[in-house]
């Protein structure tokens, strides 16, 4: 049985409840001058958007990474994302019991699986992968998370020879997110990639990353100011 909400069940439509109350609270946020606030309804839609999509996933159904929000130039709005390697997961779910907006049990295999990126802090998230016992839960970048939730359709889990202990339990065939996980997604020696946790640097220092991280501010402080000029010319 899936960890998370359910379709039709009580917490599912209770949550969403809760979130349309949130969303018309914020809505008539009144500013100083009185005036509703543009910005906060703005932000609330987006908010409610976004758990609606957590929402409306909870068997993860669809791949995370067609959940991810985009701005106007098709950037992600996130630099990284997290992936579990379902060869390697035990279904323990502790990490789905930690994070339950990012993580559940899926229900034919009995692994971990990210159905949503972006419902849960990062701190959370990092506590989620810390409880994992056999580490096969990554940050990856976008580009890689689209390749390996594709590539994990064809992947065969043989749950009997596992449970027996065969070292070839898990898949008939040679897995790309294997290779992925033993160069790409570990990221040992490749500060180039950008990654806020590099190994070569301390946390938050990669030169990459904050270049990538200051690009990232440069383009949200162009677009909060187009969209204010465009309210200030529609009122």
């Amino acid at each position: 049985m899936g960890v998370g909400f359910v379709l039709g069940d009580p917490l599912w439509r209770r949550e969403r409840m809760n979130t349309g109350r949130s969303v018309c609270r914020r809505a008539i946020v009144v500013d100083a001058e009185g005036e509703s606030s543009g910005e906060d309804l703005v932000q609330a839609m987006r908010e409610y958007t976004k758990n609606s999509q957590a929402l409306s996933n909870p068997k993860g159904l669809l791949p995370s990474h067609q959940l991810v929000r985009k701005d106007a130039d098709g950037e992600t709005l996130k630099e990284r994302f997290v992936y579990v390697d379902e060869l390697d997961c035990i279904g323990c779910s502790h990490c789905a019991m930690t994070a339950r907006n990012t993580f559940f049990l899926e229900e034919d295999y009995g692994r971990a699986r990210a159905f949503q990126q972006e419902s849960d802090p990062d701190e959370l998230i990092s506590e989620a992968i810390d409880t994992c016992p056999v580490s096969c839960i990554y940050f990856v970048p976008y580009d890689e998370l689209v390749i390996l939730e594709n590539e994990r359709e064809t992947q065969d889990i043989n749950n009997k020879q596992r449970l027996v202990g065969s070292s070839n339990s898990a898949t008939r065939n040679t897995s790309k997110s294997k290779v992925l996980s033993s160069a790409s997604m570990r990221c040992e020696s490749c500060p180039q990639r950008g990654c806020s946790k590099c190994p070569m640097y301390g946390v938050g220092e990669n030169p990459q990353y904050l270049a990538k991280l200051e690009a990232k501010k440069e383009k949200s402080k162009a677009a909060k100011k187009k969209e204010s000029g465009s309210r200030r010319i529609l009122f």
